[in-house]
């Protein structure tokens, strides 16, 4: 109850306690088996995404709740941790520059992404029309692809950037990189825990597979959704120009 009291009088300060972490990223691009294994840290409180801005430290107070709300209970954790997948959510550059912010921006390569979206609104028919388009599949693609680019290079070098098919294919590499990124007191390991929203639409991956609490390498391959040719040029010539563009000025893996 005083720790609750301290935060409502004086938020700022509490915000100014924690260590934030923001994987920065686009739908089905491994992202919440990621989360899963960052937010399995005996030091890290968060593991899905909350669905909010971030452009001024009330944002923070906003995540620290949440997160206290849908993770299993910590005491006093450094890190608070986020995923942002949407442009309609902001993070202001101002705040990923803060000494206490810490950025991952992980892309995964066009035409396996956007199968994946697509399969995902095949099986979730009710939920959201236009993931079983791939016209606007593509355009979410290619848009959000060019804000992390943007993010990116206002970051100044301060962000790790990670190829999302290597948390998949050489998972300790990319490990020990966010490791080192975030200076952690203890290893990150490949086996992760299940939460309250573990495999919950809208909270991350809703298959099977994140459940498993291990990291799933055999997928399927959607060899039978079709996406136009044009299309994945388009989302390609994205991928490459953003990739290469944050390669240049970020961390790599």
């Amino acid at each position: 109850m005083k720790a609750i009291l301290k935060d409502v009088i004086n938020p700022k300060a509490m915000t100014e306690r924690n260590h934030y972490v923001f994987l920065l990223s686009h739908m089905r691009g491994y992202t919440s088996v990621l989360s899963h294994i960052i937010g399995s840290h005996p030091n890290i409180l968060g593991y899905s995404e909350m669905h909010q801005s971030y452009r001024s430290w009330f944002s923070f107070l906003k995540l620290k709740y949440k997160a206290k709300l849908v993770a299993k209970a910590q005491s006093g954790p450094k890190f608070l941790f986020d995923k942002v997948l949407h442009n309609n959510y902001t993070v202001a550059p101002n705040i990923l520059l803060k000494p206490n912010v810490h950025a991952l921006i992980m892309v995964r390569e066009p035409e396996k992404t956007i199968k994946s979206v697509i399969n995902m609104g095949q099986k979730m028919s009710t939920m959201v029309a236009w993931y079983r388009n791939p016209e606007k599949v593509t355009q979410y693609y290619i848009k959000r692809l060019r804000r992390l680019k943007k993010l990116g290079q206002k970051l100044e070098g301060k962000a790790l950037f990670i190829d999302a098919q290597d948390v998949v294919d050489d998972t300790p590499k990319v490990l020990r990189a966010i490791e080192a990124h975030l200076e952690l007191d203890r290893p990150l390991s490949q086996e992760y825990d299940t939460f309250a929203l573990t495999g919950t639409f809208g909270a991350g991956d809703p298959s099977d597979h994140i459940k498993s609490g291990k990291i799933v390498k055999n997928r399927g391959d959607y060899s039978n959704i079709v996406v136009p040719e044009r299309l994945l040029q388009q989302a390609q010539q994205a991928y490459l120009e953003t990739t290469q563009a944050l390669r240049a000025i970020n961390k790599t893996v």
